[in-house]
């Protein structure tokens, strides 16, 4: 008898701890299920999201100097430039981090840009005399609606309290910009606006919307801006920087020359200020400074053959240097003592040094409320 109730006893408790057993396994598993979902569930809403604890948004000012490269540049070189043409550039901007590494920007600026036949060597070569006979010139005030993304070589992943100190981006975007360019009326011709500058664009100064195939240009331009730079941390919500874009136009009149002079036969088609703005080669000083350059106007029978020379062209006998003119099959010069076609087809375009200025603005995240 002692012995059954011992046995019922042994197996009463084994039994109890079995169920104690499963039960706390039961436990550990759902709190296992339990732990395992609240990763994913972390891992979707933090770590593959960039959280608007962390999006901020900055503004700030720039300003730098403006490069112009195109028809009326020292050289043909997409780089050529000179100090003298070197010009100003100020602008304003509002940027909203979208990403860790990614930022969107708008952009509103002024520019001048500036080009002269005076700056370039007439003894650099034949296309250098040719220019330099040519004596264009022209400024440009262009004002510039930008929208860029910048794409940051190390992340803000940590809001921008953790910032780095040094950081790297580049810069693609889109701009439209105003095209004014204007030039100088020469004095002493008795011309209109003597001594002022004037909108080049309405004077039609290669026949533009009266010659055939010449369109005129619109006063609006895309361009495309392609750039870097480099910030720097200064204070929590501070940061300076340098920064360079190229602006690539899809005109060629940002000066206001691209092709060819108007022919001495169309010339009753147009004002008398059109056909001297337009043909700036006889003047015997530089448009804009004044300085006196070493040039003649002559004719057609002080004119020879220069074996070598481009197509189309002739020098002037009996003159040093080899200036030379281009002549119409007829034989009557197109612009008298001027040295080339008046411009290439190339497009022109313009580049940005600037230093920025950034000041973050933060946001306040808004957290859930509990009912």
């Amino acid at each position: 008898m002692k012995y059954r109730l011992l046995s019922a006893l042994t197996i009463m408790v084994c039994l109890l701890a079995c169920s104690e057993s499963f039960g706390q396994s039961g436990k550990r598993a759902n709190r296992a299920a339990m732990r395992s979902k609240s990763r994913e569930l972390s891992q979707f809403t933090v770590k593959t999201k960039f959280g608007r604890s962390k999006q901020f948004a900055s503004a700030g000012p720039m300003l730098g100097i403006s490069n112009y490269f195109g028809d009326l540049a020292p050289r043909t070189s997409r780089t050529s430039t000179a100090l003298p043409l070197t010009r100003s550039f100020m602008g304003a901007f509002y940027t909203r981090r979208i990403n860790a590494n990614v930022s969107v920007r708008t952009s509103l600026s002024w520019a001048r840009l500036r080009g002269d036949d005076f700056f370039t060597n007439p003894d650099r070569s034949l296309e250098a005399e040719a220019r330099y006979v040519r004596n264009l010139s022209f400024r440009n005030d262009v004002f510039e609606l930008g929208f860029t993304g910048t794409f940051d070589v190390m992340p803000t992943d940590r809001g921008y309290l953790r910032r780095n100190f040094l950081n790297g981006y580049g810069l693609l975007g889109l701009a439209f910009l105003t095209n004014t360019p204007k030039g100088l009326v020469p004095e002493g011709y008795g011309l209109p606006n003597s001594g002022d500058w004037v909108k080049l664009r309405p004077l039609t100064t290669e026949g533009q919307g009266v010659r055939n195939g010449f369109k005129k240009y619109s006063w609006i331009q895309p361009a495309i801006m392609l750039g870097g730079g480099i910030k720097y941390r200064v204070d929590d919500k501070i940061d300076v920087g340098l920064e360079i874009a190229w602006r690539f136009t899809f005109t060629d009149y940002l000066d206001d020359v691209s092709r060819s002079f108007i022919p001495d036969t169309m010339s009753s088609q147009f004002s008398q200020l059109t056909i001297a703005m337009g043909n700036r080669s006889g003047e015997p000083n530089a448009a804009v400074s004044g300085t006196a350059r070493d040039v003649k106007r002559v004719s057609n029978d002080r004119l020879e053959q220069l074996p070598g020379a481009p197509d189309g062209y002739q020098r002037i006998k009996g003159y040093q240097t080899n200036r030379f003119v281009q002549i119409n099959p007829d034989g009557t010069t197109i612009n008298g003592i001027g040295g080339s076609p008046r411009g290439n087809r190339d497009r022109d375009g313009y580049i940005i040094t600037t230093l920025t200025g950034t000041y973050i603005l933060e946001f306040r995240a808004r957290t859930p409320k509990f009912r």
